[in-house]
């Protein structure tokens, strides 16, 4: 539970120092309008297109509602499956043989750019007989059990997907 905290102050912490950094000085327009990204975000690759893949457009497709309101069926159907999806990894805790993480869809999630949405993240838990992960910054991909649920703290809400009992590999570009 410790961790699913640390993740939310990271989170939040992201958050913040994004907001106070993306600042309007010597602007052409004066500061009036939101800064233009520097270029595009690296994307994950595409997710593999064997049964049970899982592409990051599912899960964003959905505005969370409390109680997993209006879960599109494409996201129901999945429930208790083994999916496969492809990301970035976002530590929880751990820095080294990571077993615990976020998955989150591009590096502008992670923690150099915004916050990923609630949407944009799935928990993983990485099966106890598999060895963690390497702290990298290159796609990796998940392969485990699907669950939409809840993950709520103190009343804080910290994850609507988790996909456990999963192995994890980082694939490289």
């Amino acid at each position: 539970m410790d961790r699913l905290l640390v993740l939310l102050g990271s989170v939040l912490a992201a958050f913040a120092v994004v907001t106070g950094v993306l600042g309007t000085a010597g602007r052409a327009d004066g500061g009036a309008g939101p800064r233009p990204p520097a270029g595009p975000a690296p994307v994950a690759p595409p997710v593999s297109a064997e049964k049970g893949a899982l592409a990051w457009e599912v899960l964003t497709g959905y505005e969370y509602k409390p109680g997993l309101e209006n879960l599109p069926d494409t996201v129901k159907a999945l429930e208790g499956t083994t999916v496969v999806v492809r990301g970035f990894l976002l530590p929880i805790v751990e820095f080294d043989d990571i077993r615990e993480f976020c998955l989150v869809p591009n590096h502008m999630s992670c923690c150099f750019g915004m916050p990923a949405g609630i949407e944009s993240q799935v928990h993983v838990k990485v099966k106890a007989s598999e060895r963690g992960l390497p702290n990298t910054n290159e796609p990796i991909e998940v392969r485990g059990v699907f669950h939409a649920v809840e993950t709520k703290q103190q009343g804080i809400l910290l994850s609507i997907f988790l996909v456990d009992d999963a192995t994890a590999r980082v694939v490289g570009y």
